[in-house]
């Protein structure tokens, strides 16, 4: 998929707070890339408290591979969570391989954008500048920029390549 210097928003709203749920996202079939220029931006304003909680994951709003296959987010693309959004993700645990060569943001305060697959390759920026970035991968390696500026970087896979007992290796690592 291609996109040509838009704005793509995702949105999932639940005007009546009811346990009526819908899956808002796309998903990539095999090995693909999300290319071109633009942003891709996840909303779901869905409350846990007024819905009782029914139905509602991080999955509702979400970019990501399916059947066990890989997508890569081009270097002229933005994955971001909306102001004010809830439950955003990209990647899936059980789906496939993410690469990121372009950025990730999470820009919602008090909210989390988790970003995760069966492998997370980050080439490209992961930032926080509000809210959380959330990255609980199997396995994640990082030659790109991580950066945690004003917001919340929480990288916690089961293989972490690019970690040695106190030292952070690969990319730039940025708090700030």
């Amino acid at each position: 998929m291609t996109l040509d210097n838009i704005l793509l928003r995702l949105e999932r709203t639940n005007l009546s707070n009811t346990q009526t749920t819908y899956d808002v996202g796309l998903n990539f079939p095999g090995v693909q890339t999300l290319g071109g220029t633009g942003t891709v931006e996840l909303y779901s304003d869905l409350n846990p408290a007024l819905t009782g909680g029914f139905g509602i994951t991080e999955a509702n709003t979400r970019v990501r591979p399916t059947a066990g296959g890989s997508l890569t987010i081009g270097a002229g693309i933005t994955v971001r969570n909306a102001s004010n959004s809830r439950f955003a993700t990209l990647g899936d645990a059980a789906g496939g391989a993410l690469v990121i060569a372009g950025t990730v943001l999470a820009q919602s305060s008090g909210q989390t954008l988790r970003v995760t697959g069966s492998t997370v390759t980050n080439i490209g920026t992961l930032q926080a500048s509000v809210g959380t970035l959330d990255v609980p991968s199997s396995t994640f390696t990082n030659s790109g920029v991580v950066a945690a500026d004003g917001g919340t970087v929480f990288i916690h896979p089961t293989n972490f390549t690019n970690y040695v007992p106190g030292t952070l290796t690969g990319g730039t690592w940025r708090l700030s």
